[in-house]
C-alpha cells in the first residue's frame, strides 16, 4: 500500500516542507494535486490513497 502517494503526504505530514517543494522534488506539475491528496488522507486515511479500480 506504501505507494508514491502514500509516501509524499507522509512527507508532507511529517517534515516543514511546502507542497511545491514535494511537487518539484517527484516532478509533479501540479502542486495542487498533493494538496488534494493530503485533504482526503486526513478525512478518509490511507484509503483515501489506494488506486481507484
Amino acid at each position: 500500500m506504501r505507494g508514491t502517494k502514500f509516501h509524499v503526504v507522509e512527507l508532507y505530514l511529517t517534515t516543514e516542507v511546502s507542497y511545491r517543494y514535494l511537487a518539484l522534488s517527484f516532478k509533479f506539475n501540479t502542486p495542487p494535486l498533493i494538496t488534494k491528496w493530503v485533504n482526503n488522507f486526513r478525512i478518509a486515511g490511507p484509503e483515501a490513497l489506494r488506486p481507484k479500480s
